[in-house]
């Protein structure tokens, strides 16, 4: 699958809005809700396997996109 978008300030993200602490990685929730192609939430779940997100995007072919970009990460 072709990436269109590339996320912006993706790091920043990464350091800022990580789940702190062992116990709170394990049970994480996090809401997406510019999802888009789903590039952040790629990055945090491939950073913290545990975590759990729900992703948001009122475009019904970017959610389809999103979704096969994140199959791999389960439901």
């Amino acid at each position: 699958m072709e990436i269109v978008h590339t996320p912006v300030l993706l790091q920043e993200c990464l350091d800022y809005l990580s789940p702190v602490g062992e116990l709170f990685e394990k049970n994480a929730l996090m809401i997406d809700s510019t999802l888009g192609e789903g590039g952040h939430s790629f990055a945090f779940l491939s950073k913290f396997p545990g975590l759990h997100i729900i992703g948001l995007d009122a475009d019904k072919n970017i959610q389809a996109r999103a979704r096969k970009r994140l199959a791999l990460f389960g439901e």
